[in-house]
C-alpha cells in the first residue's frame, strides 16, 4: 500500500510497450463496486476471493506489466502465480512512514482504518514475503519515472 504500484505500473508498461492490468481494477469490474464497498460487503475474506479468481484470469498473459494489491502475494494459494516461470516479480519497497505519508486520508483503502498498529503489523509481516518473492526496488526519494526506469534496467539484465 502506497508503494506506488499503481503510478509506476503505468510508466513501466509505457517504457516496455506492454499492456498494464491493476488487480484492484479487474476485483472491482468483476464484483461491480469499489474495492472499499467489496471489504463492507464481503469482508477481506471475500475480497481476496476475487483477487484470486482474478490472478487465475491473468494467468498466462504475456508481455504485461500488473500490479498487485499488497494481500494477494501473501495467500498461500496465489504463491504459483509469483513464482510462475517467464515472470519477473519486482517488490516495490517503501518505508512504512513513507507508505502512510503518501496514503494519509485515503478513505478507499479499508485496511489504513484499522488503525496504525494493524497498519504496523501488516508492513511487518507483509515485508519478508515480498522480499521472498520479488526482486528489491527501494521507491523513497524517488520519481515514478526512476523507479519504472530501474526496473526496465533489471529486466534487460535478466534477459
Amino acid at each position: 500500500m502506497g508503494s506506488g504500484k499503481s503510478t509506476v505500473g503505468p510508466l513501466l508498461a509505457g517504457l516496455l510497450g506492454w499492456n498494464f492490468v491493476d488487480l484492484d481494477t479487474l476485483v472491482e469490474a468483476r464484483a461491480g463496486c469499489p474495492v472499499a464497498a467489496v471489504f463492507d460487503a464481503r469482508g477481506e475474506e471475500g475480497f481476496r476471493a476475487l483477487e484470486s479468481a482474478c490472478l487465475n484470469d491473468l494467468a498466462g498473459r504475456g508481455r504485461v506489466v500488473i500490479a498487485t494489491g499488497g494481500g494477494a502475494p501473501m495467500r498461500d494459494v496465489n504463491r504459483w502465480f509469483f513464482r510462475d516461470a517467464g515472470t519477473a516479480v519486482f517488490h516495490l519497497h517503501v518505508s512504512l512512514d513513507g507508505a502512510l505519508a503518501r496514503t494519509r486520508g485515503d478513505a478507499s483503502r479499508p485496511l489504513l482504518a484499522k488503525g496504525s498498529d494493524e497498519v504496523h503489523r501488516l508492513y511487518e509481516t507483509r515485508l519478508p514475503r515480498y522480499r521472498e518473492l520479488g526482486a528489491h526496488i527501494a521507491t523513497d526519494g524517488k520519481t515514478p519515472e526512476e523507479v519504472a526506469t530501474e526496473i526496465v534496467a533489471r529486466l534487460s539484465n535478466l534477459r
